[in-house]
């Protein structure tokens, strides 16, 4: 019984596969965490400790800064995995973060009716669990339309 091994990996040489699409996955997952970590400290009515964002920016700034941040991390994570160049099944599960793209204006919707006096993270944190989630997809089918091929080792 042998080991099933991702094509592309360098099993002879012990090297990782140089892909800029995996190079690309940083700022996009930098993105959604960014978008997080100022959703989480963010409040639309007077700040009550130095630890909000908004007690330095104003919370409209942080607002864009959550939306712009979160749009980025979805859309960036489409343009790796291009489901414009799958077709059938796949260009469907290839599309599916797209999905996510409402969760950051969902974050600020709260703040622009101006009752957001406790920061809350959870829709912040489906978005970054979503990509985290969707990793295996976009790493599977970003290899030119095709799922990764599977070798065994001899």
């Amino acid at each position: 019984m042998g080991i099933i091994v991702p094509a592309g990996v360098g099993g002879e040489t012990g090297a990782a596969p140089r892909s800029r699409r995996a190079f690309a996955l940083v700022p996009v997952f930098a993105s959604a965490f960014l978008q997080f970590e100022v959703a989480r400290k963010t409040r639309s009515t007077p700040p009550q400790g130095a630890g909000d964002y908004s007690s330095v920016v104003p919370w409209q700034a942080c607002a864009a800064a959550i939306v712009a941040l979160g749009e980025a991390a979805v859309w960036g994570s489409l343009a790796v995995s291009a489901p414009w160049k799958l077709s059938g099944p796949q260009r469907l599960v290839a599309w599916s973060p797209a999905a996510l793209s409402v969760l950051p204006p969902a974050v600020v919707l709260g703040m622009l009716r101006g009752t957001r006096s406790e920061p809350k993270a959870a829709l912040s944190i489906a978005l970054l669990l979503g990509l985290y989630l969707s990793i295996p997809t976009v790493a599977g089918m970003a290899r030119n339309g095709t799922a990764p091929e599977v070798r065994r080792p001899q």
